[in-house]
């Protein structure tokens, strides 16, 4: 599916995750074409992009077998197919530079239109890089941490409720890996984890005010 627009039309990130997102630069005065000359000249150049196309086709089906990546994004498949068409558009090594900018770029778009996430840097830097429990008390302590939220400013798209939040982290999850925080769920208990490298969550006892079913509204 193509989707077109001068914004980014997505914030989501499930739906980014799954996205190749092309800018493109305007054309300069000098540059620009009628239609009419366009299309002759699209015309004449139509059988060698077409040439080109069935090259990389042709490459991308002999080689696709034999692809060994060092690791593999969100669309796995298309990673896999991409490179081994790309002897034909510039190499392996440049298809996967310019994969991982487009990643990377997706990734900062999902968290920056996200008001959470500046919370949660916040909240993790005033606990140490770690903290742990349930939506409801995560929710209750992004309200205290957000320097906006306590000022009583709610920006558009705040989660008003844990639900909304656990739906919240469970799309920036991996995005947030991103920027070096992870954010995990166990199911069994009902509780998150939010971390940086080599910090340990602080457990229940630490905090004195945790309670194992005081989730219920999850």
């Amino acid at each position: 599916m193509l989707i077109n627009g001068i914004e980014e039309l997505g914030s989501r990130p499930d739906l980014l995750d799954r996205t190749l997102m092309v800018a493109l630069p305007p054309i300069a005065k000098e540059h620009r074409k009628d239609r009419k000359t366009f299309r002759k000249e699209f015309d004449t150049a139509q059988p060698r992009l077409l040439g080109g196309i069935f090259d990389a086709v042709s490459m991308a089906l002999r080689d696709h077998d034999h692809i060994t990546l060092p690791s593999l994004e969100r669309m796995a498949d298309f990673m896999r197919w991409a490179a081994a068409a790309s002897p034909a558009f510039g190499g392996q090594e440049a298809f996967l530079r310019a994969y991982e900018d487009n990643v990377a770029r997706l990734n900062a778009l999902a968290l920056e239109s996200n008001p959470v996430v500046n919370a949660i840097v916040e909240l993790l830097d005033n606990e140490d890089g770690a903290w742990e429990g349930n939506a409801t008390e995560l929710l209750a302590q992004l309200n205290l941490s957000s320097t906006t939220v306590s000022a009583g400013l709610t920006p558009q798209g705040w989660p008003k409720s844990a639900r909304a939040l656990a739906g919240i982290l469970r799309r920036l999850a991996p995005a947030l890996l991103s920027e070096d925080i992870k954010a995990t769920f166990r199911n069994h208990r009902r509780l998150w984890t939010l971390s940086r490298p080599q910090e340990e969550p602080r457990g229940r006892d630490h905090r004195g005010t945790r309670h194992y079913n005081d989730d219920r509204n999850k």
